[in-house]
């Protein structure tokens, strides 16, 4: 474990903001990156995507046909009949407050309101041309949403308005199932060879090769820092969802802060020159901002104009620092903190 976990948490102690890790493969030590740190039985037989909504695990099973909320401690809070369209549940992700949803047999995408769990979209997948479908994971990067087609070993951008393709890559290896998004990089756990592969996005550059302790890694999804993994069925599985180390434990989530991309996003963002980070309509306007480095380091406070803020890519001094990741703690008109990643490039 990084020895710069207990400076990163002193800071956000002191400023009473949370922090952000968003480069653990470059940053710190690697010993203790993919072990797993905690577990707890899944409430199915089959568990396949796992999705994190700010608050709750949302967790599919392919064999009940059902989708589960639950706390963070496994304890099921509601149940869901999946929609007679998708009876075959993997990847998922959530996009504000609407889940998205991949089919496998179907080779097709569903955006779901959780409040009805009734499709709002359904595109047609990459993989619906064969008749062996192998459509599983999904991502969203905050921008521009990820898909995983295991068996043919390939990773596709896809439009959110229709589901096209903008762009893919082949990744490091195949049987590629669970992907997720972690602030800077892209992760994808092969059920070929039991590795986790770190990729640069939209290239599929690998940054990093870690080994995964989780059997059977289906569904994932980022929670404080931390992967949640749910591994599917026995024997291949064990039926567990696990919390996994990924070395970005300088990450220290206020209580009841709201996670990256919730209600705050930046535009554009990479960014070169500046990035407007603003809520959306209906949401408590940003009162202020303050932003860190992956070390956890302060760099800039940031005052709002008009309920946002504008960040340059200067630090308090007005120097530029330099390109990569860095985490925006935004404070909202309610109390309320967000975390929002930015990459800088120059």
């Amino acid at each position: 474990m990084s020895n710069k976990k207990p400076v990163a948490l002193l800071i956000a102690a002191i400023l009473g903001l949370s922090v952000v890790s968003s480069a653990p493969a470059i940053a710190g030590g690697t010993e203790s990156i993919g072990d797993t740190l905690w577990s707890f039985r899944a409430p199915s037989r089959w568990p396949s995507g796992l999705a994190w909504d700010g608050a709750d695990l949302w967790l599919t099973d392919i064999e009940s046909e059902s989708l589960y909320r639950l706390s963070m401690e496994g304890v099921v809070e509601a149940v869901f009949p999946l929609p007679e369209s998708s009876r075959s549940p993997a990847g998922m992700t959530f996009i504000g407050d609407n889940l998205w949803m991949v089919d496998e047999n179907t080779a097709r995408l569903f955006e779901l309101d959780t409040a009805t769990m009734q499709p709002l979209k359904t595109f047609r997948l990459p993989d619906s041309e064969y008749t062996d479908a192998t459509s599983w994971g999904v991502a969203w990067d905050g921008q521009h949403l990820w898909h995983s087609q295991y068996a043919r070993g390939m990773i596709f951008e896809l439009d959110t308005a229709d589901g096209s393709v903008v762009s893919s890559f082949a990744p490091p290896d195949s049987w590629i199932m669970g992907i997720e998004y972690d602030g800077q990089y892209l992760w994808g756990v092969s059920q070929q060879t039991g590795l986790a592969f770190v990729m640069s996005l939209p290239s599929g550059a690998l940054v990093q090769t870690y080994p995964w302790q989780v059997p059977y890694s289906l569904g994932m999804t980022l929670v404080d820092g931390y992967m949640w993994c749910a591994s599917g069925k026995t024997p291949s599985g064990t039926r567990r969802v696990y919390k996994v180390d990924i070395g970005q434990a300088a990450l220290s989530e206020l209580p009841g802060a709201l996670p990256a991309s919730r209600r705050a996003s930046a535009a554009p963002n990479p960014f070169r020159t500046e990035t407007r980070i603003s809520t959306g309509r209906g949401f408590p306007a940003i009162v202020s901002a303050r932003v860190f480095d992956v070390r956890g380091r302060s760099v800039r406070y940031l005052g709002a104009v008009r309920g946002a803020v504008t960040w340059d890519g200067t630090d308090q001094a007005g120097r530029y620092v330099p390109a990569g990741a860095y985490v925006l703690c935004v404070r909202l008109a309610d109390g309320s903190i967000e975390r929002q990643p930015v990459r800088l490039s120059r």
